[in-house]
């Protein structure tokens, strides 16, 4: 058990809120054999103190203790008091007055020992009080982009750690629902159907004012307790070697994937995804209906679309593999997934429908009641910065900053420019939330029997 004296000098202008682990300083005291007299900090701000004779006091280095213990040892060692090492004498005047014999070579070579763990230690503690937040947002090349290019050059101009959290958006409101009151995410970034239930529930911060957000779009907004941050589009995906073969033209229209010649050579999701409410509101709309008036739309999509359906599946990577095995030609898909795939090399292309193509917003907030609210909303500024919106294109997300530039194959494969933006449909999010366990009762039982 090592023995030592501390100083409140050292330690009363030092933060008390880190958890360490001492494991290597702990063997450093306990090789060192360190012997101290009376300190001069209180009693009560040191782990595990017991009083010995002689009012010594002997201080026990746990696997976890307070950053106190460690700095006040380690910026100034025993201030106050001459140490000693064990089996050292000292005079009872000595004793008495906090003084103590010289030490010896020995001694001394324990305690250059010592100072450098405590050095170490010391800069891990600087790197212990950088802050740190977690952010949800989309896994695969989404993620990719965060990590290898977002990510660090945030953390470098804001000198904050960023740790991001992947996974799909109704997962990750799931997580905000689970710890509220005592949330462990600051920002979320998830598909805008989602968010609007986060803002519902309050789960979301509201932004605060920014020059930058006067350059996104109308679309691209949610009232002031979230920002778009990227781009998306429901249409129509096809392979075109496929059509090309068999004489097809590209479809055009919603109406077109109702052909029988795609009878189970056609794919789409359910409506537990995005992209399967886009299609019955969609369809809805194309028969006279909307989002309050959707029966047209379940109407249709069971009498003309659903005999072609081969797969109903919400996975990404499961329509991925069915267009690289040939079991499908046609699927209802995002702008975003189309492009990743396409470069692949696979010979998929995508169309806006001419009725129209509904956005896919990937919005951002700051949580409510997070641990780190400057950082959470700066990120989210950071987020609709041009330089970013650049970055997130190449992973297909249209830019919400209209002043961002693009250019070439990435300007031609992701939604971009003010006249393609006014062309895209907006949901009515609050009508689809109130209404989707509804719709999901009544398509489970009808569509996908």
């Amino acid at each position: 058990m090592a023995i030592f004296v501390v100083s409140a000098l050292t330690a009363k202008h030092l933060p008390c809120n880190v958890d360490w682990d001492f494991t290597p300083v702990a063997k450093v005291f306990t090789q060192a054999n360190l012997v101290g007299v009376r300190p001069s900090l209180p009693v009560k701000t040191l782990n595990d103190v017991s009083l010995t004779h002689r009012r010594h006091i002997k201080v026990g280095l746990p696997y976890r203790t307070s950053s106190c213990d460690l700095i006040a040892v380690s910026r100034k060692i025993f201030p106050g008091a001459t140490q000693a090492c064990r089996g050292s004498k000292a005079t009872r005047s000595q004793r008495r007055h906090h003084d103590g014999p010289s030490l010896t070579g020995v001694c001394m070579n324990r305690i250059r020992a010592l100072s450098l763990a405590l050095a170490t230690c010391a800069a891990g503690h600087a790197s212990a009080q950088q802050p740190t937040i977690y952010v949800g947002g989309p896994g695969g090349s989404t993620q990719n982009v965060f990590k290898e290019k977002i990510i660090p050059a945030f953390e470098s101009a804001h000198r904050v750690k960023v740790v991001y959290v992947p996974g799909i958006s109704s997962e990750l409101v799931a997580k905000l629902q689970a710890q509220r009151g005592k949330q462990e995410m600051n920002v979320v970034i998830v598909d805008d159907g989602p968010m609007y239930q986060a803002i519902q529930y309050g789960y979301c911060e509201p932004l605060k004012d920014a020059p930058v957000y006067a350059d996104v779009y109308d679309m691209a907004r949610f009232g002031g307790k979230a920002i778009g941050v990227g781009l998306n589009v429901t249409g129509i995906a096809y392979n075109k070697t496929t059509f090309a073969k068999n004489g097809w033209a590209a479809p055009k229209s919603w109406a077109d994937l109702t052909d029988p010649k795609f009878k189970q050579r056609f794919a789409t999701s359910s409506l537990s995804g995005t992209y399967g409410v886009h299609t019955l509101v969609m369809f809805a709309r194309m028969n006279g209906g909307s989002e309050k008036n959707i029966e047209p739309g379940f109407d249709s999509i069971q009498k003309k679309l659903a005999p072609n359906v081969l797969s109903w599946s919400s996975s990404p990577a499961k329509l991925a593999e069915m267009f690289q095995n040939r079991d499908v030609d046609v699927a209802i898909w995002g702008s975003v997934r189309v492009y990743s795939m396409k470069k692949t090399g696979f010979p998929i292309d995508f169309v806006y429908p001419n009725e129209g193509a509904p956005a896919v917003v990937l919005g951002a907030c700051p949580v409510v009641q997070n641990t780190a609210p400057e950082q959470s909303q700066a990120f989210v500024q950071f987020l609709v910065t041009p330089q970013v919106q650049q970055w997130l294109a190449t992973d297909g997300w249209g830019p919400t900053n209209s002043k961002t530039q693009l250019e070439g194959e990435v300007a031609q494969n992701v939604p971009y420019g003010a006249d393609q933006i006014k062309k895209l449909i907006k949901v009515d999010w609050d009508v689809v939330n109130q209404k989707r366990a509804e719709w999901t009762n009544r398509w489970n039982r009808t569509i996908e029997r």
